[in-house]
């Protein structure tokens, strides 16, 4: 089964889906990328898309399937302020 992109990706063609592993040790870990993007939340969203429209390759990994901590407030973001 092919899994379709997210709707928020812009450039369909030059994306990879994520990969699912149990384990470190079952991924051949040889991929270059300019930008490595830990946590595929709303910042990490942001800075692999400012970096891909920049022309640099990017790699995103999160330990479950993204979102993080923007998916778990419902999308508000606290600006501060008090």
């Amino acid at each position: 089964m092919t899994e379709a992109a997210p709707p928020f990706i812009h450039d369909k063609a030059n994306v990879t889906l994520p990969k699912r592993i149990s384990s470190v040790d079952e991924v051949a870990w040889d991929h270059v990328f300019d930008v490595v993007v830990v946590g595929f939340g709303g910042a990490g969203a942001s800075a692999a898309i400012e970096a891909k429209d920049k022309g640099l390759s990017v790699g995103a990994v999160d330990r479950f399937e993204g979102g993080g901590a923007t998916a778990t407030s419902g999308s508000v973001f606290y600006c501060g302020g008090g």
